[in-house]
């Protein structure tokens, strides 16, 4: 049986199917670290998404959810995905409920 080095965290990664493509979920742990619509790179664990983050992407798919309480410390993206992250931590009204329609033009 292998085991973890001392403070080592555990990184693997989640396909999830979604109504925009298969988004693939990096942690850190327990943090999600990042989203992407390619398989990371680097990273050879794949793993099942834990379940509250599966219900809350379900539920912002299915009935436009607009807070999430997974932990996040989001690392890894463009410069353009950084300036998108940090724009939906803000309280903008109206921002959030147009997110989807954003990613889905994105992924084509």
């Amino acid at each position: 049986m292998k085991e973890k080095k001392s403070g080592s965290i555990d990184t693997f990664y989640v396909e999830v199917e979604s109504p925009v493509g298969t988004l693939y979920l990096v942690f850190a742990g327990k943090k999600l670290t990042g989203i992407d619509f390619k398989k990371p790179a680097g990273i050879l664990r794949r793993d099942k998404a834990p379940f509250p983050i599966r219900k809350e992407l379900h539920e912002y798919f299915e009935h436009g959810r607009e807070e999430f309480m997974q932990e996040t410390e989001l690392r890894e993206g463009t410069e353009f995905d950084k300036k998108v992250w940090l724009v939906l931590k803000e309280d903008i009204p109206g921002l959030k409920p147009h997110i989807q329609e954003v990613i889905a033009d994105m992924s084509n």
